[in-house]
């Protein structure tokens, strides 16, 4: 199981990507997945690299590495009630984030697999972007 109850969060009101991303490592935080550290180097992760971790149309799927404080597996799941923009993708209005921390590479895989596998379908993707049932995400999520 890779996703927590508490890592679920719907309608959440984004200052900006940053303060998105904030909130989507926040709720791995809670969950015990990872450490305060992980968060800002998700944030750093898009500086550096940009925008590559927007997985599909209104999707975003913000991670670290696992040695920037991953405790265990987890996912998160946030959805934002106003759209907010990665730099140099001001195309693509993000709605959704789904946070992962993963304890190593085969595993980082494994989850970014799951999360993405319920993204590939564009009626499943509509849904998973505009639903606020947890029980729903809690077990689409869980594979």
């Amino acid at each position: 199981m890779y996703l927590a109850k508490e890592s679920i969060e719907f309608g959440y009101e984004a200052a900006d990507w940053r303060d998105a991303v904030r909130q989507a490592g926040k709720l791995l935080l809670n969950a015990g997945a990872i450490t305060e550290s992980y968060i800002d180097a998700m944030i750093n992760m898009v500086e550096a690299e940009g925008a590559y971790m927007l997985v599909a149309p209104g999707v975003a799927m913000p991670h670290a590495r696992p040695q920037d404080g991953a405790l265990k597996n987890g996912i998160s799941y946030l959805t934002l009630k106003t759209p907010v923009f990665f730099p140099q993708k001001d195309d693509n209005p993000i709605t959704l984030l789904i946070g992962v921390a993963a304890i190593d590479n085969r595993i980082h895989l494994k989850v970014m697999r799951i999360a993405a596998a319920a993204l590939k379908d564009d009626n499943e993707l509509e849904k998973l972007k505009n639903i606020s049932d947890t029980e729903y995400i809690f077990h689409l999520l869980n594979g």
